[in-house]
């Protein structure tokens, strides 16, 4: 018996979406599980005829999916939100000048649609209201709500 081919839900194949979804975060954990070093030597032998010197490619190699992890760890639940997006986009410009070296201009082509989106994110980052941040934010006492505070006792 062969298997039914997927059928779209409102014009999307659900198996294309878990995949475009899933897939980028499952090929993240397997960096860290399957071991950096596995990751970091796939890299190098990538690089190898490139001019990117190799003690660069190396540890960068290694702290990659770390980077990756605590930077995406921290924009989900949205704690120190603004240091998290600055580090990632600073990290994308990393990862498209190495993809620009490497001459795989597809995949500059996507840092740069992530450029954006970065960008898009810094530029709204006051407007966070589902974050950590935020929540830690409007708990603290500021000098508005303590003077708002004292304005409304001695008006009554």
């Amino acid at each position: 018996m062969t298997p039914c081919p997927p059928t779209p839900f409102l014009g999307v194949h659900l198996f294309d979406l878990e995949e475009r979804v899933a897939g980028p975060t499952v090929r993240h954990l397997s960096r860290i599980l399957g071991g950096p070093s596995i990751f970091a030597a796939a890299l190098a032998k990538e690089f190898e005829g490139s001019v990117m010197p190799p003690f660069v490619i190396g540890p960068f190699a290694l702290a990659l999916p770390w980077l990756e992890a605590s930077i995406g760890l921290l924009i989900l639940v949205g704690a120190f939100t603004r240091f998290a997006l600055l580090g990632g986009a600073l990290l994308i410009v990393v990862l498209t000048f190495g993809a620009t070296v490497h001459q795989d201009w597809d995949i500059a082509g996507l840092q740069l649609v992530y450029a954006v989106v970065y960008f898009g994110l810094l530029a709204l980052v006051q407007r966070n209201r589902l974050s950590l941040d935020f929540l830690a934010h409007s708990r603290r006492p500021t000098e508005t709500n303590v003077s708002t505070k004292e304005r409304r006792n001695e008006a009554s």
